[in-house]
């Protein structure tokens, strides 16, 4: 414990410094990164806000590392909601240089709090549109959709979300268990046994024997009087 006194002193004493006067944003992420080690997330909070707040401002990789010691500091004080906005804020922050990867990823951590943690179903669908826009072959963002939209009995987009998802892993092993999920989404639950019945088609060409498509695919050629497809099924 003195040693940690001595060095939040010592880190006090250099932000009053004149290679710290010129620098403060740094200044203030280490104090917060030290009080952050010592367990006190509400004063590296504090600190953390004073590097961002800072000026000049920080730039690069001080500016990320302001806002990842953030998000770290919420999440440990289990503070949902403010990790999230941190997350978000990293997104937004052009400081941080960040491409469209880089925001997409920090806009999914924000969503999957507010999806998983707070339960925000309507923060968590926008901050996931705002990664398929940045990355539109984000998988998780997707995922993260399509859960919303089943939560919803928002069928219809759904289907679409499963669609989208077959294009980007065809030539998969997920490509089967997906077809089969749309298959029985257009039976079941959209009424639309033609849809369901050429996508079963595509599960047959994949596995053969696949029971329920056969059934599917057979049934469905004696309803609308194909005797040869039903014959062959």
């Amino acid at each position: 414990l003195e040693a940690w006194g001595e060095a939040e002193a010592a880190f006090n004493a250099a932000r009053t410094a004149p290679e710290a006067l010129a620098a403060p944003a740094l200044a203030a992420l280490r104090l917060g990164q030290l009080t952050l080690r010592k367990g006190e997330a509400a004063d590296a909070v504090t600190f953390l806000d004073d590097a961002l707040g800072a000026e000049p401002p920080p730039e690069g990789d001080v500016a990320l590392t302001c806002h990842q010691a953030l998000q770290e500091a919420y999440s440990r004080a289990g503070q949902w909601r403010e990790a999230a906005a941190a997350f978000e804020a990293e997104a937004g922050d052009p400081r941080t240089g960040h491409g469209d990867g880089q925001r997409a990823a920090a806009w999914f951590a924000a969503a999957e709090i507010h999806r998983r943690r707070l339960g925000t179903a309507d923060e968590a669908r926008r901050l996931y549109d705002e990664v398929v826009e940045a990355a539109p072959d984000h998988l998780g963002a997707l995922n993260g959709l399509t859960v919303l939209a089943a939560g919803g009995g928002d069928w219809e987009r759904v289907a679409a979300l499963t669609e989208h998802k077959l294009e980007l892993l065809a030539g998969t092993e997920e490509v089967t268990p997906l077809l089969e999920e749309l298959a029985l989404l257009y039976a079941k639950r959209l009424d639309r046994p033609q849809a369901a019945r050429s996508t079963f088609e595509r599960v047959l060409e994949r596995v053969p024997d696949h029971r329920e498509a056969l059934f599917f695919v057979g049934h469905d050629a004696l309803v609308c009087g194909d005797l040869d497809v039903a014959r062959g099924r």
